[in-house]
C-alpha cells in the first residue's frame, strides 16, 4: 500500500516536471521569437540608414573640390537625392517583402 502511494507520488512528480519543462520550452521559444523580430527590425532600419549616413558623411567633409561647392542649390539637390534614395530603399524592401 505504501509502495503504491509512493509510486503515485513519483508519477505525479514526473508529470509536474514534464509540465515545467514544457512551459520552460514555450517561454524560451517566445523569447527567441521576440529577439528574432527585434533583430529583424534593427537590420531593416540599419539597411535604410546606412547608405544615407554614408552619403551624408562623405559630403560632410570640408575639402576643396567637392561637387556642388559653387552651386547654391547643391544642398537642396543633395537632400532631394537622399529622399529619393530613401524612397527607393523603402520600395525595394517592400518588393522583397522585408517590410
Amino acid at each position: 500500500n505504501e509502495r503504491d502511494t509512493t509510486q503515485r507520488l513519483f508519477e505525479q512528480i514526473d508529470l509536474m516536471l514534464e509540465q515545467v519543462w514544457m512551459q520552460r520550452e514555450q517561454l524560451q521559444q517566445a523569447i527567441a521569437e521576440k529577439m528574432n523580430r527585434n533583430t529583424y527590425w534593427l537590420s531593416v532600419i540599419a539597411g535604410v540608414f546606412l547608405p544615407l549616413s554614408f552619403l551624408t558623411g562623405v559630403f560632410g567633409i570640408n575639402i576643396g573640390g567637392m561637387p556642388g561647392v559653387e552651386n547654391a542649390d547643391a544642398f537642396m539637390i543633395f537632400c532631394g537625392s537622399l529622399v529619393i534614395i530613401a524612397i527607393v530603399e523603402f520600395l525595394l524592401l517592400r518588393r522583397l517583402r522585408f517590410w
